[in-house]
């Protein structure tokens, strides 16, 4: 195994889940103006704990990383970003050049999002065929991995230097 993709790993990974989705459940948390776009963003909270629930109760926690439960959960993620950004629009994106770090963290989000709804419905072909052309999309992977967590912190760079001059 590579990159520390290890059935050993399912533990952690299955956590990771959880604490990942509970994160972003607040983080997008009274985001949205347009009731109905926070009721689809609620529905799509109900719809990810009970793939997660299912996920508990039919799989091993300690040998099954439960990638539908990711793969659900990241398809949700990609779509309250969607759901965001339109919110937004609607309202002529007028919060945006308000919240400059906000669309750096969004567009972070999406890129590794939906990279991962894509590639981790394939975790189990993925991890069973060592054809050297199966590396490629663990590449692709980390490397949105990457671009997530360089967007993120030049977000907080750009909210830090915001929230420096409103206090200056």
């Amino acid at each position: 195994m590579y990159l520390g993709r290890t059935p050993d790993m399912n533990i952690f990974y299955n956590i990771n889940v959880s604490l990942e989705f509970l994160f972003l459940v607040f983080f997008f948390k009274g985001r949205f103006h347009n009731k109905n776009l926070n009721k689809l963003y609620i529905y799509s909270i109900f719809v990810a704990i009970t793939v997660g629930i299912y996920s508990y109760i039919q799989f091993d926690f300690k040998t099954k990383f439960f990638t539908e439960w990711l793969t659900t959960n990241n398809l949700m993620y990609t779509m309250w970003i969607l759901l965001l950004v339109y919110d937004y629009y609607e309202r002529d994106l007028h919060d945006f050049k308000h919240e400059k770090s906000l669309l750096y963290y969004l567009i972070g989000l999406f890129l590794y999002t939906s990279c991962t709804g894509l590639i981790f419905p394939l975790w189990e072909y993925l991890m069973t065929n060592r054809d050297p052309y199966f590396i490629s999309p663990w590449i692709i992977h980390d490397l949105f991995n990457i671009a997530m967590y360089i967007l993120i912190a030049y977000g907080l760079i750009v909210e830090f230097k915001t929230s420096k001059k409103t206090n200056a």
